[in-house]
């Protein structure tokens, strides 16, 4: 078989004779050159050889999938009916929670690697980085064990091979899997076009009232995330700063040499009850002086009456009193914009990305 080039009749005969169901879509060349064939199983394209073809049993990459993974359901004991559709299930191994699945390989994999839940997970994580690494992001760890620079290169490193992973599983899927998956998008969404009625609205709110506030929030007792926020952000010697303002007391701090630390952790939380939202919140301030016990917030001057800044304020003086400080831009000098330049271009300050991209657009850099 290897030595033989056919004509092009005679690969089609030779495919009718032992795939009745496979067609061959492109030009024949050789047999160990990939061809575009065509499945009327699944009326899918596939490539493959045709020396592949003849000598297999299964021609069709998409059938062999598809076999698979309906062997998998069937032999598969943990699965409900649920609304016309199987829903498979796993127990925490720590909490016993049962835990559903849409996908039933994604499930036996989790099954086979003994995976807790998300609670337990983090539980474990916590218990784990009690060495000064817990509540810490993974940005963090990184930048405590390799420097903001380094972080930095292994975040977008991390973001680029998920953008990668999503687009490599997206290309396999046809577009039934894709709306079993994500829905139906654009002009396929029954909803395409139309909006809420303000009743609607408003039942969707009472809804999801309280459902994701307080300790029922993700992020309830965790700092921002690193890059929220509209000010500019970036690095100081390899401390974080949210506004020029806060990078201005940052500077300030190591040429006077004073003891500090950002305060932005858990040991510096602060519970305090936000008026406006109606519900408790976590404010974390923004530096800790060692030498005079000291509770640092940076604040512009425009930004200290809102209502939110007062509530946070209010509870700060009320746990730390006097030694609780706000720090404007009358107690120092803010950064002016060639200083700015110099630190950025001797790398003493590294930028978030968006706000490097602004910095290069501004210099024509």
């Amino acid at each position: 078989m290897q030595k033989i080039k056919y004509a092009q009749g005679e690969i089609q005969k030779l495919l009718q004779t032992k795939f009745d169901f496979i067609e061959l879509v492109d030009e024949y060349k050789n047999n160990h050159t990939k061809n575009i064939f065509f499945c009327k199983k699944c009326n899918k394209n596939f490539n493959k050889t045709i020396y592949s073809i003849l000598n297999g049993k299964q021609p069709c990459p998409h059938c062999v999938k598809r076999e698979n993974k309906e062997r998998k359901i069937n032999n598969f004991e943990n699965k409900e009916l649920i609304e016309g559709k199987f829903k498979f299930f796993r127990f925490c191994p720590d909490c016993n929670k049962k835990i559903y699945y849409n996908d039933v390989i994604l499930c036996e994999n989790s099954i086979k690697g003994n995976k807790r839940c998300y609670k337990c997970a983090n539980t474990l994580s916590a218990k784990i980085y009690e060495n000064g690494m817990k509540g810490k992001s993974v940005f963090q760890v990184w930048e405590s064990k390799y420097g903001v620079e380094t972080a930095i290169l292994l975040n977008e490193q991390k973001k680029q091979k998920t953008s990668n992973t999503v687009k490599k599983i997206n290309s396999t899927l046809t577009q039934e899997e894709r709306n079993s998956l994500y829905g139906h998008l654009g002009k396929d969404n029954g909803f395409y076009g139309k909006k809420h009625t303000k009743e609607t609205k408003e039942k969707n709110r009472q809804a999801h009232l309280g459902k994701h506030s307080g300790e029922n929030n993700p992020m309830y007792g965790k700092p921002s995330p690193q890059g929220s926020g509209n000010g500019w952000s970036g690095w100081y010697k390899n401390i974080y700063f949210r506004s020029l303002l806060e990078l201005s007391y940052l500077i300030s701090l190591f040429e006077n040499n004073i003891k500090f630390e950002p305060a932005e952790t858990k040991k510096y939380s602060i519970t305090y009850f936000n008026s406006f939202k109606k519900r408790e919140a976590n404010y974390f301030p923004d530096f800790f002086l060692f030498d005079t016990k000291e509770i640092i917030e940076v604040k512009p001057i425009n930004l200290l009456n809102t209502q939110q800044n007062i509530d946070k304020f209010n509870k700060a003086k009320e746990i730390y009193g006097n030694k609780f400080k706000i720090v404007t831009e009358k107690d120092i000098i803010k950064i002016d914009k060639e200083n700015l330049k110099k630190l950025i271009l001797n790398k003493e300050v590294i930028l978030l990305k968006r706000y490097e991209e602004k910095f290069n657009e501004y210099y024509n850099l």
